[in-house]
Formats: structure tokens, sequence, C-alpha cells
């Protein structure tokens, strides 16, 4: 659910967060270094809402035991 969030629900829905991240970590950066990429100026606290709301307007639950980003 995450991968296709980034690459078909986020921002302009063009994945071009997703393309950012993986060129980041294609030069060598570390994950953790790459994330503001993903990000794209929100907390994890706003993305973790963005997210979720994007999957219950397409009728999916998400119920997490702890906290997802």
């Amino acid at each position: 659910l995450l991968f296709y969030y980034f690459c078909h629900a986020d921002g302009k829905r063009d994945g071009q967060a997703m393309i950012n991240y993986i060129v980041e970590l294609r030069k060598g950066a570390k994950p953790k270094d790459a994330e503001p990429m993903l990000l794209s100026g929100r907390t994890h606290e706003e993305l973790e809402k963005d997210f979720v709301n994007y999957w219950k307007s397409k009728g999916v639950k998400l119920n997490f035991s702890r906290k997802v980003f």
C-alpha cells in the first residue's frame, strides 16, 4: 500500500517523490538521508495522516499498532 501510495496517489500522482527517492539512493544516499524526498516537506505525522486519509477514501481501513513513519 505504501509503495502504491507514493507512485500513484501522493502529490501530483505522478510518482515523482518515489523517483526522486530512488535517484538519491542510486547516488549512494542512505535510505534515512533520502527520506526527505518522500516527505515532500511534511512531518512524519502529516504524511501518515495523508496516507491514512487516502486509503480511507478508497474504503480501506488501516489500523496501526505502532508508528509507521
